[in-house]
């Protein structure tokens, strides 16, 4: 209750430790029980810092390194309540310049070259398939390419008129359906190689 209000009166963000996932779990829906309780607008997100994922996993499974870059994402804006545990905290991360440096938009109305898109989500640590279903993962067909960026709980598809972004819609993965138009949409880097 104590850190649920602080956060909420300063706009500050928060670590707390917690020693294990199970116990990290437990920390983080009490807080937002306890944010809830407290009531108002602007309440600041909740978030699980879990570990990075195992040596074996990489390229496999991008969902704790797309949790990890959301909470980075967020800490960036202020205002967030992060639980980890030691080992979370314990992996590498990217600088806050490394990390804004590989975070970009698309945006509707806005020119990108093809190349560039490619090289950015290369950078980014998204994982290039036939069709996108999972987080972390962007495919290219035509004047389309659809990308699962974290900070969405589906994906998006682009599509372009040349360089330029002509519309944004996210999509059902398992129907390819559009659901909803957007204006914009945030990719955030998944990769800790280079600078950290």
């Amino acid at each position: 209750l104590v850190v649920a209000a602080l956060v909420k009166h300063t706009g500050r963000s928060a670590l707390l430790m917690a020693p294990g996932t199970a116990e990290r779990h437990r920390l983080a829906e009490d807080i937002r029980f306890f944010l809830g309780s407290l009531g108002g607008p602007d309440l600041p997100l909740v978030l699980e810092f879990p570990p990075a994922e195992p040596a074996s996993w990489r390229g496999r499974h991008k969902d704790h390194a797309a949790e990890r870059a959301l909470a980075c994402y967020h800490l960036g804006l202020g205002g967030a309540i992060v639980v980890a545990t030691p080992s979370a905290l314990a992996a590498p991360l990217l600088s806050p310049a490394a990390f804004r440096a590989r975070e970009f938009s698309l945006e509707v109305g806005r020119t990108i070259d093809r190349d560039t898109l490619i090289q950015r989500l290369d950078a980014a640590g998204y994982e290039r398939v036939d069709t996108v279903v999972e987080v972390g993962q962007w495919s290219l067909r035509g004047g389309i390419v659809d990308v699962f960026s974290p900070i969405r709980e589906r994906p998006v598809r682009a599509e372009f008129f040349g360089d330029d972004v002509e519309s944004l819609r996210l999509f059902d993965p398992t129907t390819q359906r559009s659901v909803e138009a957007l204006d914009e949409i945030m990719v955030l880097p998944l990769s800790v190689d280079g600078d950290i």
